[in-house]
């Protein structure tokens, strides 16, 4: 099934990520293969994100340190069990050891990405689940 996009017609990507420097550099990565970034540094932010501007697809850091609001784990599950947000495709992104984030791989449109990964590993975990990100990512978009 072909990812809506937005009015743009651009796939939406919502970054989940508490570290700013690599959520930028997700987000110039997006942008240089022509897709639109949504950047969220928790699960306020995210959530508003998704409804400001809706998303495609979402890039989730699981270890997000925020101790007043969710984790990425409960931030997932939240995803999961919404209507509107349920279908996305989700890339978890964690630093931990994958015997800690095993359980996450039975859940559905949920790939998990070990730190550090490729573009190509990332374009892949999506590929599988479905979205093509529509790029040929060894030629980025000029622009």
């Amino acid at each position: 099934m072909p990812a809506s996009k937005s009015l743009s017609g651009m796939i939406r990507v919502l970054v989940v990520e508490d570290n700013v420097p690599q959520a930028e550099s997700l987000g110039m990565i997006l942008q240089t293969y022509g897709h639109r970034p949504l950047l969220a540094g928790d699960d306020k932010q995210a959530k508003a994100q998704l409804e400001t501007h809706g998303a495609d697809a979402v890039i989730l850091d699981l270890v997000i340190s925020n101790r007043e609001g969710m984790s990425g784990r409960e931030l997932l599950k939240w995803l999961k069990s919404e209507e509107s947000t349920k279908h996305l495709p989700v890339v978890v992104s964690t630093g931990l050891p994958e015997e800690k984030v095993e359980d996450l791989k039975a859940l559905p449109k949920v790939k998990v990405l070990i730190k550090p990964y490729t573009v190509e590993a990332l374009y892949g975990a999506f590929r599988e689940m479905g979205l093509d990100l529509d790029r040929d990512v060894s030629s980025p978009t000029k622009g």
